[in-house]
């Protein structure tokens, strides 16, 4: 199993070996001790956490690129109609030219004003199609892409002919994210033998970024790291108790590749429904103290829901954890999550795991674990944006000292700056993690968690074709237990692509 692992390990190496590249820890070392042979073996540091689980789906809206459509034609509405409601309503043939005018214009202020006028008018019968192509345009305007697809259904079921109307429920349908029926539309809409050199062009546009979206995509980010404190020895190591003096360990140092990646792939199957697959890797190298490298794996199959302002997904998993070059734990669940544009400034973020960990042979951690993450996004501009977020976890263990709950806060800024070409990111972390009952040592334990981290970067800095980031990380694990009191800090150039 350790060759099968280091192949793995060396492979995964060699997609990242460009990444390379240089930091400085500073972590503060402790005066050295002699430890007592006849001491309790002290257990292994467990490998570390990532209790923010939308970080996927922040990096998804983070790193899509604007889908650029060709503009189309819309009317400033200069042209307006100085009558009152009630003389419109006298005068039923000028408010159907007037409506039908707007419509054609694609003067959605027009139409909003003009409908209810003419929907209240009882002089004459009503269109139906005219009213269902000025909602359909009105729900469009609003954002809500399914709705207008309905009404532009309903139109063309009664005049299939209306070849604008046909483009029209195309487009709906792309906004919708109904890709197989819109690329299918377009398609029907590209075969006519006399369509406009513009329309054309237009709807190939269209089948691009159709075919865009169905493609797999991937991301990969790594950096050299080299870490002093690699065991998490506390900083006070003798302790004394009334049999005597115990050492803890001294603080091992290692140094290596940090490195994380992921492919991903939407394949449409009706609708706004998608079978989802994603496949994700991450973990830590340590090429001179292999026996804290960390390797994680993951694969998740499931169907995904996505329309205009909203995205969810149910997704079975499957993970499996290396440390130490060793099986560790296998864990299997299932994973919810979904999103929504509350207005286009405004992204709501939500994700939830109820999963199962075994153990290969720290067997008292066996236990299920549950994970919620709630995340809101404001982009105020296109140079920067916020999030604000919450976790909550429950780890149960047979051994339940080893039980905990978790819940922490977090908050993050990004902006690139104009006039300097600079980039920032800056986050910062607050959790609190308490056990369940006393250990070993009687004590139950207590742990306050503080982390921040600084990005910087300069848009005319590249790397192979990639912007280098410098990274700063402070960790400081402030805890009622003496063999978990620790803190860190670091410093490395990070490497990232997202295809």
């Amino acid at each position: 199993m350790k060759r099968a692992y280091q192949i793995l390990t060396v492979y995964t190496l060699s997609l990242f070996a460009p990444m390379w590249a240089y930091a400085a820890d500073v972590s503060n070392d402790a005066p050295p001790s002699e430890p007592i042979p006849d001491t309790p073996p002290v257990a292994p540091p467990e490998p570390e956490t990532d209790f923010d689980i939308t970080q996927n789906q922040q990096r998804k809206t983070e790193n899509q690129q604007p889908e650029s459509i060709p503009e189309t034609t819309q009317s400033d509405g200069s042209k307006r109609l100085r009558l009152s409601k009630d003389e419109l309503a006298k005068q039923p043939e000028l408010l159907y030219r007037a409506l039908s005018s707007s419509i054609l214009l694609r003067n959605v202020e027009g139409v909003r004003t003009l409908l209810p006028i003419y929907q209240e008018q009882t002089q004459q019968p009503k269109d139906e199609l005219l009213i269902d192509l000025s909602e359909g345009m009105i729900a469009r305007d609003d954002g809500n892409a399914g709705k207008a697809a309905k009404h532009y259904q309903k139109a063309l079921e009664k005049n299939p002919n209306m070849d604008l109307v046909r483009l029209n429920l195309a487009q709906v349908l792309f906004e919708d994210h109904q890709n197989r029926e819109s690329d299918k539309l377009f398609e029907q809409i590209q075969s006519e033998t006399e369509l406009p050199n513009n329309v054309r062009d237009l709807t190939q546009s269209y089948r691009k970024i159709l075919k865009k979206r169905s493609r797999m995509n991937a991301y990969a980010h790594a950096n050299y790291t080299r870490n002093n404190n690699v065991n998490n020895s506390p900083k006070e190591r003798v302790i004394h108790t009334r049999n005597g003096a115990w050492y803890l360990p001294e603080p091992e140092s290692a140094q290596g590749i940090s490195y994380r990646a992921g492919v991903g792939k939407d394949t449409p199957l009706f609708k706004n429904y998608t079978f989802r697959t994603n496949a994700d890797l991450w973990g830590k190298f340590y090429w001179d103290n292999h026996k804290y490298d960390d390797l994680s794996t993951r694969a998740s199959v499931g169907v995904a829901y996505q329309n205009a302002r909203s995205e969810m997904a149910v997704l079975p998993y499957y993970e499996r954890r290396w440390f130490g070059t060793e099986k560790y734990a296998t864990e299997k669940g299932i994973r919810l999550e979904s999103s929504h544009w509350i207005t286009p400034r405004h992204q709501a973020l939500v994700a939830a795991e109820v999963g199962r960990d075994t153990y290969d042979t720290r067997k008292f951690l066996n236990g299920r674990v549950s994970n919620l993450s709630v995340t809101w996004l404001h982009t105020p501009s296109n140079q920067q944006y916020f999030t604000l977020g919450t976790d909550f976890s429950r780890k149960s263990a047979q051994d339940s000292s080893d039980s905990y709950r978790r819940q922490g806060i977090r908050a993050s800024w990004s902006r690139s700056w104009k006039r300097s070409g600079l980039g920032t990111t800056l986050t910062a972390n607050y959790g609190q993690r308490e056990y369940d009952t006393n250990d070993f040592f009687n004590i139950v334990r207590k742990d306050k968690e503080y982390s921040a981290t600084l990005s910087v970067w300069h848009k005319k800095v590249q790397l192979w074709g990639i912007t280098p980031r410098l990274v700063g990380v402070y960790y400081r694990n402030d805890s009622n237990h003496f063999m978990y009191d620790y803190r860190k800090a670091y410093a490395f150039i990070q490497l990232s692509k997202s295809l």
